[in-house]
């Protein structure tokens, strides 16, 4: 949640750990968020594309007065799904508060196992940023079953 405190800059891209860049963010960076508060990507959950977002890669403008809040509402015992950590508590907070900012933008690896269709309609080169949520990029092997995701990882420079 510390993201938001960085009011130090004008917006903040956040990335997982478990994550890999390919591609210029900068077009990320300036997207047009269309009002809402948040710039993340819809999640997909046991297999199939679901209504909450995935907080992987998140693009936010910072705020005090937003960290403040949101620790506020953390601590006052807000229900949320806390098998997700994080990614749950900012679903409830910002439910309906979110814009869309493309797959490519957070190509979520289950996708590449349980939506293959919908990740072979993009060339692996046009992907910006990779998210090894199945399997972390430092464990992948070329032999397994993410093997040329992997591979992405295994072969930069």
């Amino acid at each position: 949640l510390h993201v938001w405190a960085m009011e130090i800059y004008d917006r903040v891209l956040f990335l997982d750990a478990d994550t890999f860049v390919q591609n210029s963010l900068d077009p990320l960076i300036s997207i047009d968020l269309q009002g809402k508060s948040l710039g993340v990507t819809k999640d997909i959950r046991e297999r199939k594309w679901v209504q909450t977002f995935n907080s992987g890669v998140m693009v936010l403008k910072p705020s005090m007065a937003e960290h403040e809040r949101l620790l506020k509402l953390l601590r006052s015992g807000i229900k949320f799904d806390f098998i997700m950590s994080d990614q749950g508590f900012l679903n409830e907070v910002y439910k309906d508060d979110w814009h869309e900012i493309g797959f490519v933008n957070n190509a979520n690896l289950a996708l590449y196992r349980f939506q293959r269709t919908f990740w072979d309609q993009h060339k692996l080169e046009d992907i910006n940023i990779i998210h090894y949520t199945m399997s972390k990029p430092w464990k992948c092997s070329s032999k397994g079953p993410y093997g040329p995701i992997c591979d992405v990882w295994i072969n930069a420079k």
